[in-house]
Formats: C-alpha cells, structure tokens, sequence
C-alpha cells in the first residue's frame, strides 16, 4: 500500500466491490478478463502497491493470518485473551504460518479504521479474538477475506466462529448445584457483554426450569462496568446458596468480595466459574468450574480459516466441548 491507498478506494473509483479488487489483484477466480486488467492498471495509476502472484500456490495463500483483538482486551484484568492469542499464533505455527497481531483502538474501531494487513491482500484470513462491534465486524467481512470469531458469535455477520459450548456447560454446571442439594441459584455476569454471557445465562435459566427451582432478578448480578471487571457487587438482601459465575475471573473477584463482608465460601455461599483459567486456582479457595481446551479453540479457529479460504465455504459455529472441573468452592447441602 502507497500513500495510504486501500483496496475500498480502487473499489470506490471503479464501482465495484472490495472482495472483486481483492480477487483481480490476487489472479482469482470469479473477475472478468477485462475487469481484473482494468482493476490492475487503475492500481497502478492510484500508487496501490501489491506483489503480483506467481502460480496457483501464490496466489492461494500468502503464509499470514491476521489476527485482531480489541484494545479493551489487552487490560491486565483480560489476560484471558492474551492467552488466547499465544494460543492461535502457535497453531498457526503448526501450520506452517505467520501470525501479525493488531490492537485495535476504540476510536479505530468506533471509525471503522481497519488494520493495514485487511486491504492489502496480505493476508490469507483474519482471526478476532473477543467481541468487537457489529459495524466493525461487518467492514472486516466486506474486506473478502475469510473471517473467524473466537470466543464470541454475531448472527449479523457471515463469519465463522468459535466458542465453548457455554450454553450446555453453563445448564451442566449448574445442575451440579443443585445435584449437590442447592435449591436456590443465582448468576453473576452482566447480560450486554458478549454473546457468552447471554448463552451461559440461558443454560442456567434452562437448569432452574428443568429441576423447578426459583429464578428472581435480584440474584443476577452485574460483574462489569465499562469493559472493566467489578471489584463490589450489589447483593441482594436474601441470599441464594449459590452462584454461577459467567468466567472464573468474575468468580474470582464476587469471592473476595462475598469474604471482605464476611461471607464464608463455600459454608455459607458456594460459588462456580467457567473456562479452568489461571483464576480458578488464583481463588481461595479453589474453584469449581468447566475446562475448556484454548488450545483447541485456537487450532479449531486456525482450521475454519483455511476451510473458508479453500472453497466457496459457508460460515459455520463450531462449539469445544468442557468438563467438569470440582474443587473446593461447592458445599454440599442437605436435601431439604
């Protein structure tokens, strides 16, 4: 790229689309002779600088992958993500590619300033690790390269995703509760964060309407406020026995706190997690929660990109099972 030239503003001039400029330039199928000519010499005059391909293989595959994550993510409280990340670039590793990963600013993604890599034709896909807005998702999917969601899902975008099976843990996880004699259940996590929470929060309501137990608004409790993790909690004034906690950080901090006002966990308050992350054996004590593998996730993610990129591929959920982690966080109670 040259003199801040992009794919959009070869499209803009010649009223076509960016994936037709991609595909001209990269000698793929699907542009016109004449187009694709036209769209190269328009390149030129424009300054857009490209490498011509050389060969099937060349112009198939570039080696890299792009991977986004969110500025908001990169906290000290988000480490999760920067797991996540170390995760995929070893994956891509595995497979013989490179990874550049781009930090996106809120004001770059509120403006819908796309990383350089995504209008170059550079790169063979993207990978986003954590929710990111629906607008902005939408410029990378227009950009025709393919795309994977990681730990998250946007049914307004036709990209693929992967993400744990938070729904079905989250029911699993909290029919153990009351397997272990809980009849009153409550749930930590703020509802308008991601797409995770809300599936976990739908597995739990799914465990209350399977074993006939109580659900009352009181006992869901934000975790977040402006991206950042609560460290105080509004409790309510009648306590459940028990709390599902969206990830095992929030379940780490709702501890501390439940403890700085006297509460014993788990003899008065039992309390699980989700995702067995570094919190989990951070808590004291240490937490009942799901496993789930990152490194497949990654390697999931890593797949689902060159699955799009390899055909015409239609975007796909795919979902990495959990289990059952049982520590120390669980009281048993008497069957009433």
């Amino acid at each position: 790229m040259k003199n801040g030239v992009r794919m959009s503003d070869i499209a803009r001039a010649l009223g076509v689309s960016s994936v037709t400029v991609s595909k001209a330039l990269a000698d793929k199928e699907g542009v016109g002779e004449e187009l694709r000519a036209k769209i190269k010499a328009t390149a030129e005059q424009m300054g857009y600088s490209y490498v011509p391909t050389i060969g099937k293989l060349a112009a198939d595959c570039t080696g890299t992958v792009g991977v986004v994550i969110a500025q908001r993510y990169t906290k000290p409280e988000h480490s999760f993500y920067w797991s996540m990340s170390q995760n995929v670039i070893q994956s891509l590793k595995k497979a013989r590619h490179l990874g550049l990963i781009e930090i996106v600013r809120e004001e770059e993604e509120n403006a819908g300033i796309l990383p350089p890599f995504a209008d170059t034709g550079r790169v063979d896909g993207i990978i986003v690790l954590g929710t990111m807005s629906t607008a902005y998702l939408k410029k990378l999917h227009q950009t025709g390269l393919s795309l994977v969601l990681v730990d998250f899902y946007n049914d307004e975008v036709p990209a693929s995703a992967v993400t744990a099976d938070s729904f079905l843990n989250s029911f699993r996880i909290s029919s153990y509760l009351y397997q272990m004699g809980h009849r009153e259940i409550g749930f930590v996590g703020s509802l308008w964060a991601n797409s995770g929470i809300q599936d976990r929060f739908f597995g739990y309501c799914k465990a209350l309407l399977v074993h006939g137990l109580p659900y009352y608004e009181d006992w869901i409790l934000e975790d977040r406020e402006d991206d950042n993790f609560r460290q105080t909690f509004q409790l309510p004034e009648h306590l459940p026995t028990a709390f599902v906690c969206n990830c095992d950080q929030t379940a780490y901090h709702f501890i501390r706190y439940l403890q700085s006002q006297g509460y014993r966990v788990p003899e008065d308050i039992s309390v699980v997690g989700f995702y067995d992350y570094i919190f989990a054996t951070m808590c004291d004590p240490q937490l009942t929660t799901i496993y789930v593998d990152l490194a497949a996730m990654a390697e999931e993610a890593v797949s689902a990109v060159f699955r799009l990129r390899n055909g015409p591929g239609q975007a796909e959920t795919i979902t990495v099972k959990g289990k059952l982690v049982c520590r120390d966080s669980v009281r048993r109670l008497e069957p009433m």
